[in-house]
C-alpha cells in the first residue's frame, strides 16, 4: 500500500501491523509508519490517500489468467501536537 500522506509525502508499505488498544499514542509502529513534521490542526486537516495494487490469479476448466486491480481510498485526518513538559 502507498500512502499519500496529504503533506506532500508519501510512504510504501509491505507490511502492515493489525491495530490494537495496547499501541499508545507516540508509539513507532513495528512494521510502518509516518511522523508529522507540522500539526493540522487548528487550521485543519491532512488527506490521506492509500492506493493498493493486487493481481487476482484465476483458474477454471482448463483457463486462466491474471486480473489487475487497484483500489484506492481517502481519509481526512486532523493531526495535532502532543507537548508533555517534564519539571
Amino acid at each position: 500500500v502507498t500512502f499519500a500522506m496529504g503533506d506532500g509525502r508519501s510512504v510504501t508499505c509491505n507490511s502492515m501491523s493489525r491495530y490494537s488498544e495496547s499501541v499508545k499514542p507516540g508509539r513507532p509502529s513495528p512494521t510502518c509508519g509516518y511522523v508529522y513534521q507540522k500539526p493540522s490542526l487548528p487550521a485543519g486537516s491532512y488527506t490521506v490517500r492509500s492506493t493498493v495494487n493486487w493481481e487476482v490469479s484465476w483458474s477454471v476448466a482448463g483457463y486462466s489468467g491474471v486480473l489487475p486491480t487497484t483500489r484506492i481510498a481517502s481519509r481526512a485526518l486532523p493531526i495535532g501536537e502532543l507537548v508533555a513538559l517534564n519539571r
